[in-house]
């Protein structure tokens, strides 16, 4: 017979809802920085910190001897493992690529633009 001891996971949901709940969720903070046209990693970074500073799910990073990082250079999520440092790089240049991919299928296939806002609404609801 097999032993096991239930072990309680707290919920993740409002770490969840940091990350994608509109109209500021991380990832819509995003999408709206690479629409900006002077938008930077280090842009993206203070805009997600000023927006999230007072979430109980959210830490703003300060430099130190454990942390390499400053409110312009990353942020940090809590997770119900533990804090999850995200350092900015490449968010904007990774967001953009799948944007101009998805502007060349409307391209390529003729879809409107209707079309197109209806594919990424379905990204950004995927479970």
């Amino acid at each position: 017979m097999c032993r096991w001891k239930e072990v309680e996971v707290a919920a993740n949901q409002p770490a969840i809802e940091l990350m994608e709940k509109p109209p500021n969720g991380i990832l819509r903070l995003l999408d709206s920085q690479c629409k900006a046209p002077k938008a930077s990693e280090q842009s993206l970074c203070m805009c997600i910190n000023l927006k999230h500073q007072s979430d109980d799910f959210f830490v703003v990073p300060k430099l130190s001897r454990t942390c390499h990082l400053d409110q312009s250079s990353g942020f940090i999520v809590r997770h119900f493992a533990g804090d999850v440092t995200y350092s900015a790089g490449h968010f904007l240049e990774a967001n953009n690529d799948t944007l101009h991919s998805l502007r060349f299928l409307q391209a390529k296939e003729g879809l409107s633009d209707k079309e197109v806002k209806t594919l990424i609404d379905l990204v950004h609801t995927r479970p």
